[in-house]
C-alpha cells in the first residue's frame, strides 16, 4: 500500500489535527528576515543584486510563513491525511483501526495486508504536544503494547 495521492472533500472531521512546528516556521522566517535585510543592506551600498540568492531568501521567508500557517497532517477513524506544504495535493495512508499504526522510535509505520508500510510524518517536523496526543491515540488503541515501543 502506497500512499494514495487525492484531494479528497471530507465530510467527517477529524479525530486530531496536527501542525507543522512553530519552531520550524519562525526559524525559517526569521532567518529568512534577517538575510533578506542583510541582502538589502548589501544591495543599497554596493548596488549588486543577484535574483538566485534573493530567490533563495524570499523562499525561506515563504516557507517560514507556510509552516506557520499549513496543517501537517490529520488523523481520521480510518485514515491518516497528509497536507502539502504547497498546494492541494493531500496524501491518504488508509487503516481498519488505530492499532494497525506502529511506532518504531519516531518512525511511523501502518500494518496493511500484514505488511509494514512506512506513514511519512515524524516527530521533527510536528508540533510537539499533538504529537504526543497523536502517539498516545495509537498506544490507547493497543493496551497490550506490543507494536509500540
Amino acid at each position: 500500500m502506497q500512499g494514495t495521492i487525492s484531494n479528497p472533500e471530507e465530510d467527517e472531521s477529524p479525530l486530531l489535527k496536527v501542525r507543522y512546528s512553530r519552531t520550524w516556521g519562525m526559524t525559517l522566517f526569521l532567518v529568512g528576515l534577517v538575510l533578506l535585510v542583510l541582502y538589502g543592506i548589501l544591495f543599497f551600498r554596493t548596488g549588486l543584486l543577484k535574483p538566485f540568492h534573493l530567490a533563495g531568501v524570499v523562499m525561506l521567508v515563504v516557507s517560514g510563513l507556510l509552516y506557520m500557517r499549513n496543517p501537517y497532517f490529520d488523523v481520521y477513524p480510518d485514515h491518516v491525511l497528509v497536507h502539502a506544504l504547497i498546494g492541494p495535493v493531500k496524501k491518504k495512508y488508509p487503516f481498519k483501526q488505530l492499532s494497525d499504526f506502529i511506532v518504531e522510535g519516531e518512525k511511523i509505520y501502518i500494518l496493511f495486508n500484514g505488511k509494514k508500510k512506512r506513514v511519512w510524518i515524524g516527530k521533527m517536523m510536528a508540533d510537539k504536544e499533538k504529537w504526543s496526543q497523536f502517539l498516545l491515540l495509537i498506544r490507547a488503541s493497543d493496551p497490550s503494547g506490543e507494536l509500540h515501543e
